[in-house]
């Protein structure tokens, strides 16, 4: 009976002298350090611009993408608002927010595209890079597009310049500063970007 009595009173002062005792915290995570990039350099490249190039382009424009609900004046006076045929691709200013400019994406060399680069296009539609060198409003959708793969891209840049050129003046997007200060330069791409079925194949193959 002693012998149980004192294995207890040992028990107890051993749990008692452990409650005092704290684990130490765990570390605080190190706070996450924002990447910086850079724009990457353009391009020297020419998309060509066969028939069946420039109807995918067509598809995906008109279609998956809506680029000219963005980029057309709109007949806000019919259902849904569709772009005006006569003012289609040609750009205008966001109705709410006339600091922002959905520019002409149509050939013309004076208000358009028509002195733009195709690599200019390209890099606008995935990374977020005006052809200017300025980093566009996320209300361009570069995040979303960055996963088109190449064909598609260049089918859609085919396809813009076979639009026709229609003149069409529009200010510069003149963000406030406290919208400038919120942006920041996209991730380049700088590897070719593969339609899901050509990974799927060069993953097999590896």
């Amino acid at each position: 009976m002693r012998l149980r009595l004192h294995l207890l009173a040992i028990a107890a002062t051993v749990a008692l002298s452990g409650c005092g005792r704290h684990e130490p915290a765990p570390a605080a995570p190190e706070p996450e350090v924002p990447k910086i990039f850079t724009p990457r350099p353009l391009r020297d490249i020419k998309v060509a611009r066969t028939s069946e190039r420039v109807e995918r382009g067509r598809y995906l424009s008109e279609g998956l993408l809506q680029c000219f609900v963005c980029h057309s004046e709109r007949d806000w006076k019919k259902p849904g608002a569709p772009p005006i045929p006569a003012l289609k691709g040609a750009g205008q200013v966001w109705p709410d927010r006339p600091w922002l400019v959905a520019p002409n994406l149509t050939p013309d060399k004076e208000t358009g595209t028509g002195t733009w680069t195709d690599d200019m296009l390209i890099r606008a539609i995935r990374e977020g890079i005006s052809h200017d060198g300025r980093v566009l409003h996320r209300q361009m959708w570069y995040a979303s597009f960055r996963s088109l793969p190449d064909e598609d891209v260049e089918a859609i840049v085919a396809y813009l310049r076979s639009l026709k050129p229609i003149r069409h003046p529009l200010p510069k997007t003149n963000l406030p500063a406290e919208q400038v200060k919120e942006l920041e330069v996209p991730e380049p791409l700088t590897l070719p970007v593969m339609a899901r079925a050509e990974r799927k194949n060069a993953s097999a193959a590896a």
